[in-house]
């Protein structure tokens, strides 16, 4: 009712159910905080991630308060059930070597070849959501403005610019290798060989294959939204900016790469330092 995304649905409705089954589908009346508590120490028991836990304690919390709110609870049950710390790690994003050797494997004189490249560029170059490039159509690339329009999350419309690089790349798989699409009523601009829009399923199998191809086994489709955050950055791009192209709501989400940014920064110099390397002993 309120418009989520069918993927959001999805999501809280998987957790919901593994909560449910759990329980052995109790009336919701007889729903305690101890049946919460339960269910997050047998996730930890089956070696799920913190990350993973939190996005379970987040969907119970969620569901207690929509529970109250319609009144088929007197009062919010598992408002006192605490997500797990999340550790922050180092997202190691991608080098200037691995972009390389990812791109230039392609072989962009085929149709799965060019269209690859041009995702993997696009990817690189904007830092949009793998399900934003899925609704990508036709209509919403402007080649003279260099910008694409992105349906964001939340049903939300954005302006996104691109670069020469990803331009020559589009326009190639466009105008050379895009197949003929499946029904006039089809306008995606990424299409399977037998012409129906690619799925958010079917990029992530292609960066598998890239990653097993290239021997860059970390990559997945949200890394190239991580490296062209940090790479953007690092060129000296600024914050603000950056929230527009991610389509961030808040810059709290977007300070997250300015931090990490500034560690990728550290790590750089330590290896690059100009005194370090001049190889000059110690008197």
């Amino acid at each position: 009712m309120e418009g989520k995304s069918p993927r959001t649905t999805s999501w809280y409705e998987q957790k919901l159910k593994t909560f449910v089954a759990f329980c052995d589908d109790p009336p919701v009346g007889e729903l305690t905080l101890e049946d919460a508590r339960q269910f997050v120490v047998g996730l930890w028991d089956k070696d799920i991630t913190a990350q993973t836990i939190h996005g379970y304690v987040r969907t119970l919390k969620a569901f207690a308060s929509w529970l109250e709110r319609e009144g088929y609870t007197s009062d919010n049950r598992f408002k006192k059930l605490k997500p797990p710390k999340v550790p922050k790690k180092l997202v190691q994003v991608l080098n200037e070597e691995e972009i390389k050797t990812i791109l230039n494997s392609f072989n962009q004189d085929t149709q799965l070849g060019a269209r690859a490249y041009a995702i993997c560029v696009l990817f690189l170059d904007t830092g949009i959501r793998s399900g934003e490039l899925c609704g990508i159509t036709l209509d919403d690339v402007d080649f003279k403005r260099g910008v694409i329009k992105v349906n964001g999350k939340g049903a939300k419309e954005r302006i996104v610019p691109f670069g020469n690089m990803a331009k020559k790349a589009l326009m190639r798989y466009t105008r050379v290798f895009r197949p003929e699409p499946a029904m006039g009523a089809i306008d995606n601009l990424f299409l399977s060989t037998d012409g129906y829009p690619l799925t958010v399923n079917a990029i992530a199998k292609i960066m598998r294959r890239v990653a097993q191809r290239t021997g860059v086994e970390r990559l997945h489709t949200h890394l190239w939204r991580h490296t062209s955050a940090v790479r953007y950055l690092m060129a000296g791009g600024d914050v603000f900016s950056l929230q527009t192209i991610l389509g961030h709501e808040t810059l709290e989400m977007t300070r997250h790469y300015v931090q990490l940014a500034s560690r990728h920064i550290e790590i750089q110099h330590k290896r690059f330092s100009p005194a370090d390397n001049l190889g000059l002993r110690r008197r």
